[in-house]
């Protein structure tokens, strides 16, 4: 049986992802009586320039930096209520190029969320695999880390957001 207050957050965190509109996912917090943009993750491909090998694959570390005072969600939870980090390439095809998550940060099991939480900072190991060198994007290209954030002394989830990741391809 789950608490009265582990119900009360996964409540207001499905009502503030409802609450969303997708043209507005911004959500605004009373802070000491003035209201405020909820805080923003920072990531970062690391280095910025990826290899690509002539199989055409690389692997491609995003480290994240969670604000302090808060959590990002390593996985959907026990009820599947929270979205976990998720990394997309939205200006290239699914068919040039395949993303699999090889490992995650540590992150920490925390009971009364009931998910594994991303607390301070953490890298994240991908694969990426192009269907040709042919298909491999030249210049700058941006992928985009999309996360969900939740304040630790007010337990208030915010709506997800998504933040650019930067990179270059080189052969």
């Amino acid at each position: 049986m789950h608490s009265p207050r582990r119900f009360l957050i996964r409540i207001l965190t499905i009502g503030a992802v409802v609450w969303a509109s997708p043209g507005d996912l911004s959500a605004q917090v009373l802070r000491g009586g003035q209201l405020g943009d909820p805080p923003s993750i920072s990531a970062a491909a690391v280095p910025s320039e990826t290899p690509v090998d002539e199989g055409g694959s690389a692997e491609l570390t995003v480290r994240v930096v969670v604000p302090e005072g808060h959590h990002g969600y390593l996985e959907e939870g026990d009820d599947g209520y929270y979205l976990p980090f998720e990394l997309t390439f939205p200006t290239l095809d699914s068919q040039v190029v395949k993303v699999r998550e090889v490992s995650l940060p540590a992150g920490e099991r925390d009971e009364e969320a009931g998910a594994t939480v991303l607390r301070g900072t953490g890298s994240f190991l991908y694969e990426l695999r192009f269907s040709s060198l042919d298909a491999l994007p030249s210049g700058l290209v941006e992928a985009s880390l999309r996360y969900q954030i939740c304040d630790e002394t007010t337990r208030l989830c915010y709506p997800p957001r998504t933040v650019p990741v930067p990179m270059h391809f080189q052969r």
